[in-house]
């Protein structure tokens, strides 16, 4: 699960982790809003997004934020290392 993940270089654990650029709830839903908007400008309209959509959303952008930080710390350990 993914609470349970913790970087083998840092120790921080998923669960503690928030990336700086993540976006809260209502500029979640605020992008999606906006790229529905983009959308039905081209003629394709989708449902609105929902909570579970948005939620979904946020969950992915963490996810991508926290392997970039696992690059990151292993990188700056491989520099240590090498060192």
């Amino acid at each position: 699960m993914w609470r349970d993940v913790v970087c083998d270089v840092c120790g921080l654990r998923y669960r503690d982790f928030r990336a700086e650029s993540q976006p809260t709830f209502k500029e979640a839903y605020d992008i999606m809003i906006e790229r529905a908007r983009k959308l039905a400008a081209q003629g394709d309209y989708s449902k609105p997004a929902r909570r579970h959509a948005v939620l979904g959303f946020m969950h992915e952008w963490k996810r991508q934020a926290w392997a970039e930080h696992v690059a990151e710390c292993e990188h700056y350990a491989g520099l240590e290392v090498a060192a």
